[in-house]
């Protein structure tokens, strides 16, 4: 027979909302509002490891817009910011579901495809690079032409860790910046030498 309960209650929504606020600025770009750098090295990470056990291939894709230092320069960071969310938009529309992508820094996104094998990719990554080639920048009455360079690097069996892969997506993007920009360029060891 209970003859009294005694308790205290304390509302904890504000500070539940406070802590998903601060886990989505630790986690999101704040321009953008894409996943941050942080947060796609962590995936990165991860998807390196399960690859490594399941043998599924994937791919990273480094893209990095060929006229924003122009824009930003010329314009100005109003102007520059804005071409940035148009273009994460733009990528954004068109990531299949599932597949990650980020704003990696400045003008630079990173693209994470899971499932997908090195014949598709190309493919893929010259769909993306079409995307920023056919869009226009429009500021101040001027339009502008926009295209982008992207290194793709494949994550397989063999991949050691991230940061190598980051690095051989890089050296991917910068090979298609040296050959002329708003190209796709996949790694291949031999440009190493």
């Amino acid at each position: 027979q209970v003859i009294r309960i005694s308790g205290t209650a304390r509302d904890i929504t504000e500070q539940k909302a406070f802590q998903h606020q601060l886990s989505y600025h630790a986690e999101h770009d704040p321009l953008t509002g894409m996943f941050n750098r942080h947060y796609f090295q962590e995936e990165l990470e991860r998807t390196v490891a399960r690859v490594a056990r399941s043998g599924s291939d994937c791919a990273l894709f480094f893209i990095d817009l060929d006229q924003f230092k122009y824009i930003n320069d010329t314009l100005g960071h109003a102007a520059g910011d804005r071409l940035l969310v148009d273009i994460a938009a733009l990528l954004a529309a068109h990531v299949r579901d599932g597949d990650l992508l980020a704003r990696f820094g400045g003008d630079e996104f990173t693209l994470l495809l899971y499932n997908i094998n090195q014949h598709d990719v190309l493919r893929a990554a010259e769909n993306f690079r079409a995307l920023c080639d056919d869009y226009k920048f429009t500021a101040d009455d001027k339009s502008f032409n926009i295209s982008c360079s992207i290194g793709v690097a494949m994550i397989d069996k063999l991949t050691a860790s991230a940061e190598e892969l980051l690095s051989h997506a890089d050296l991917a993007c910068n090979i298609a910046k040296q050959q002329g920009r708003n190209r796709a360029n996949l790694y291949n060891p031999t440009d190493l030498d």
